[in-house]
């Protein structure tokens, strides 16, 4: 079993090159705890291109989005599913794992990204210049961040439900690692840029390897302690 991270919605993208086409208005306006009421600034702008005046400050929004993501769709989505699976007597005989969500590289998606699995690298190193606002890749830190929580969260959810969890949050990964559809720089037939699969780690690539060592060594100490 599994529920990855919710996506971006669709209206953040875009088919330009510039990473701050799409419209991530929505960040602004969910709640924000009193610890970060602090980044909202009188003279910010309200067009799509919003000027953020602290240097974390859309990171700490995306993150903030993503935790609403969390608490709002994915928590209240596994509960029915689990509460399903209480009031099914078949079902609830049975032996579940539930696999976690493995991080996006942002090496993958974005060559502005800063490199590697963990969500800090992205948020720390974002705003050191005035250019530096292009190296964000806001769909992938939102995503990544969405994993970071669950990763946290489904250990002291699912043991009560007799459900074991196999987590696959593992953070490694070099920048020149190939993806499953990774291809040359072109357009399809529609005239669009061609997408890479960066959820997909080849088998033959270390990262792939270790996928498929934490999936089925986490299987295999389960069966042990059975």
């Amino acid at each position: 079993m599994n529920r990855g991270p919710l996506p971006a919605p669709a209206w953040t993208y875009s088919f330009s090159n510039n990473d701050m086409t799409g419209n991530w208005t929505f960040i602004d306006d969910l709640y924000a705890s009193p610890s970060t009421r602090y980044l909202a600034a009188g003279n910010e702008s309200s067009m799509f291109s919003r000027i953020y005046h602290h240097r974390h400050q859309r990171a700490i929004r995306i993150i903030n989005a993503a935790i609403h993501a969390t608490l709002s769709v994915f928590l209240p989505g596994i509960m029915g599913t689990l509460a399903a699976i209480q009031r099914s007597p078949i079902v609830r005989t049975k032996t579940l794992v539930w696999h976690g969500s493995w991080y996006l590289n942002p090496a993958c998606t974005s060559h502005r990204s800063p490199e590697g699995f963990s969500v800090e690298p992205q948020l720390l190193s974002l705003y050191d210049d005035d250019d530096s606002l292009t190296r964000l890749d806001p769909w992938t830190l939102y995503y990544n961040a969405q994993v970071y929580m669950q990763d946290r969260l489904l250990p002291n959810i699912l043991p009560h439900f007799g459900i074991v969890y196999l987590p696959l949050a593992i953070p490694l990964a070099p920048p020149n690692i190939t993806y499953k559809g990774r291809k040359k720089e072109g357009k399809n037939m529609f005239g669009q840029e061609e997408r890479k699969d960066c959820l997909s780690y080849p088998l033959g690539v270390p990262e792939g390897r270790a996928l498929e060592v934490a999936f089925l060594g986490g299987l295999v100490r389960f069966l042990e302690q059975a």
